[in-house]
């Protein structure tokens, strides 16, 4: 697998994580210091939160557990290399179910990854850029 495609897996693995809810799974993707913060959108009234380290990201799961499903897709991405670090930007749809509604989040990972001592890329810091929202209703 070529380091664009080790990177772009790492984006993937992190939707399916998410989506399925497993914690360890998502923690495993990050660097063991990693920072991951969550931006909401200009239209949005809540502040930017930060998960520092596997333990606290292994926790993201559970803060999307108040809705009945989510499904990310995955858009377009481009990576920087720089040896055993890289950095990039994902594009992604992610759809959260509630009981009556679909909330959907259109999102830009800005990321910074390094090669760990196995060789695995790893997240080093992931940006949630939450560039806007919308509510669909469920009829």
């Amino acid at each position: 697998m070529d380091t664009a495609d080790a990177l772009r897996d790492l984006s993937v693995r992190y939707a399916s994580a998410v989506d399925r809810r497993d914690g360890d799974a998502l923690a495993a993707l990050f660097s063991p210091d990693a920072v991951l913060t969550v931006v909401p959108g200009p239209d949005s009234s809540r502040s930017e939160t930060q998960m520092v380290g596997r333990p606290e990201i292994r926790e993201l799961p559970g803060q999307v557990a108040a809705f009945r499903r989510t499904f990310h897709l995955l858009g377009q991405s481009h990576y920087d290399v720089h040896g055993s670090t890289a950095s990039g930007e994902v594009y992604c749809v992610a759809h959260h179910l509630g009981e009556d509604s679909n909330y959907v989040m259109y999102i830009r990972y800005q990321d910074r990854y390094s090669q760990s001592g196995d060789e695995e890329w790893r997240i080093d810091q992931r940006r949630v850029q939450i560039d806007w929202t919308e509510r669909r209703s469920l009829r």
